[in-house]
């Protein structure tokens, strides 16, 4: 059975997850609290409360899932509406304006006492990361390129060119006729 020093450094242990801190808390010694909390961690009755309560407050896929849904369809026009600034949800709502897009507002103080604060900026969400995420997880788009190219270095450049001979823009035809003169020069 646990005592009430035990008890109390599972409490503050689940609230701070730093032993030495919630033995600290839990009125353990100040000079021995680093070695009491590691002795409480390895007692078999104090771990399994704590494993017990951390399956008690973990989410369930299920709640996972509402709160990630509840997220993705939240608009900020709804929200500053309810804030008293309705008129983003009445350019959603006219069509001037999808506000899912928008990740942050941010408002002045107002100046004087019956003033509404003015809006001072509003960030959007990136497009090219919300593609580049779509890509990723339709199967589209990989993370990393692997180019497994068994020649020499001049072999390699050289077939890099006669690729861009006629297609590629003359810039990037002379950027690496540039490269490989360099490296002949180089390694003669």
């Amino acid at each position: 059975m646990l005592n009430h020093r035990q008890q109390a450094f599972i409490y503050h242990y689940l609230s701070c997850w730093q032993g030495a801190e919630a033995a600290r808390r839990a009125g353990y010694s100040e000079r021995r609290a680093k070695q009491t909390a590691s002795e409480l961690l390895k007692d078999p009755e104090v771990v399994a409360v704590i494993e017990a309560e951390f399956e008690n407050r973990r989410a369930t896929a299920a709640e996972n899932l509402e709160r990630l849904t509840a997220q993705a369809r939240g608009d900020m026009a709804d929200i500053a509406a309810e804030l008293g600034y309705p008129e983003l949800r009445e350019a959603r709502d006219a069509g001037r304006l999808d506000t899912r897009t928008i990740r942050k507002l941010r408002f002045h103080p107002p100046r004087g006492p019956n003033e509404r604060p003015a809006l001072a900026s509003i960030e959007v969400y990136s497009s090219q990361d919300a593609t580049t995420t779509l890509l990723k997880i339709s199967g589209d788009l990989e993370d990393r390129i692997r180019i497994v190219y068994e020649r020499s270095v001049d072999e390699f450049f050289t077939a890099i060119i006669s690729e861009f001979r006629g297609e590629g823009d003359e810039t990037t035809l002379d950027r690496i006729e540039r490269v490989i003169a360099v490296h002949q020069a180089r390694n003669g």
